[in-house]
């Protein structure tokens, strides 16, 4: 959470590692977003049109 990170005095993550499932009717319209607490977004799972 936002108040553990804020307490541990971390700054920066060199690596991070995500598992997540997602049950979607078509998985090429999905994209997966990692947001960090400061704002900064990264696209970790673009959309794939072709991919039905």
């Amino acid at each position: 959470t936002l108040s553990e990170l804020r307490q541990s005095g971390m700054q920066t993550l060199e690596h991070v590692s995500v598992t997540v499932t997602i049950v979607h009717p078509r998985r090429g319209n999905v994209e997966i977003w990692l947001i960090c607490p400061s704002g900064m977004s990264s696209l970790i799972g673009a959309k794939r049109p072709l991919d039905v």
